[in-house]
């Protein structure tokens, strides 16, 4: 919804324009979900829909606050994909691995310098500094070095995870934190994982807090710890 609604709102974007065109896009998009998304309309559908327009309203009226000098200039955005050329990542000794995806929001000033912005539905309860430092959260520096290597669409100064249901930025942030440290953090991280896959190291570690219910190997893992939801 939020894709379609900066696409097709009138030009140039102001916020009683975007209002009124997420009224039309979230109509026809709400209305064909349960057929798309293969569920049974009930009672409740109804208001649920009603809180998810609720939702994206206050989003968007929070992203018209923190507008600055930025304008959105592209919505899912792919790399690695529908012919766009991945982010190729490189070390000191030429090893490579590459790096698909589709980042949700480029945002672009004047200068040509871009922000990043990723809608998660989640909470930002744990969207902060010491996730990144930990390696949990790093989908977002890693977009934006797609963003400028892979996409060449400018250079990365800021960023954030939004939060659409609370309609705030996470706590995290690429201006915040620094964007050439997240990115080093990032790359840090994404070559770790690569390396232990490379090796087969899949050894499941137990989270902090305990492992979630819903965990697909719940039944069978000798690491599983009962935690949230257990």
């Amino acid at each position: 919804i939020l894709e379609r609604v900066y696409q097709e709102a009138p030009q140039p974007l102001h916020l009683e324009g975007l209002l009124q065109t997420l009224e039309r896009v979230a109509a026809t998009v709400l209305a064909e979900a349960p057929r798309r998304e293969g569920f049974r309309a009930t009672a409740w559908w109804e208001h649920t829909r009603a809180e998810i327009v609720e939702n994206l309203q206050a989003t968007i009226r929070a992203l018209e606050a923190l507008r600055e000098d930025f304008t959105p200039h592209r919505f899912e955005a792919p790399f690695g994909m529908q012919g766009a050329p991945p982010l190729e990542v490189q070390d000191e000794n030429g090893d490579t691995f590459r790096l698909r995806g589709l980042i949700d929001r480029v945002d672009r000033d004047a200068r040509g310098r871009i922000r990043i912005i990723d809608y998660k539905t989640a909470g930002p309860g744990t969207y902060k500094n010491r996730a990144l430092e930990e390696g949990k959260r790093i989908q977002l520096p890693l977009y934006a070095l797609a963003a400028r290597d892979a996409l060449g669409l400018g250079e990365p100064v800021d960023g954030f995870y939004w939060h659409v249901r609370q309609a705030q930025p996470s706590d995290l942030t690429l201006r915040g934190y620094g964007v050439a440290e997240a990115i080093q953090t990032a790359v840090a991280y994404a070559w770790q994982a690569v390396r232990g896959a490379r090796a087969g190291h899949f050894i499941p570690d137990p989270p902090r807090g305990g492992c979630p219910a819903y965990c697909p190997a719940r039944a069978f893992c000798w690491h599983y710890r009962e935690g949230f939801g257990g």
